[in-house]
């Protein structure tokens, strides 16, 4: 089904937006949850239990219609048996990274400094 050109520039400008963004990311975390818990053979209420919540919560989150937290998150995709994974993309969508590799690059970048402030004698001798 094609959409038509005026539905299209709607869509773009649309995409432009958080809410589009934010609606999007909870849509695709409930997609991976519900394709996990039938890939494992859980029923709603077994991953209710397992999350000691309600039957209406995870209807809820599986609809995409709950904000939730990291924590949330952890637990839903840990109770399905998988971690979760954070990665962010930029807005021209040419590079990603998992927030795991910023950190580390930060903290690796923290500790080069470090080390490079360490060996350099102005430094040194300024402080």
């Amino acid at each position: 089904m094609a959409l038509s050109k005026s539905l299209k520039e709607r869509l773009e400008e649309f995409k432009k937006t958080d809410d589009y963004w934010v609606n999007s990311a909870k849509l695709d975390f409930a997609i991976t949850i519900e394709a996990k818990r039938r890939e494992c053979g859980m029923s709603n209420a077994e991953l209710a239990r397992a999350l000691n919540t309600s039957n209406a919560y995870i209807s809820k989150v599986l609809r995409g219609d709950t904000n939730l937290t990291i924590e949330s998150m952890v637990k839903l995709s840990r109770a399905v048996g998988y971690n979760l994974e954070i990665k962010l993309q930029s807005l021209s969508g040419k590079k990603m990274i998992s927030t795991t590799e910023s950190v580390l690059s930060s903290e690796y970048q923290k500790l080069a400094t470090i080390n490079q402030s360490a060996n350099d004698p102005t430094y040194l001798y300024a402080a």
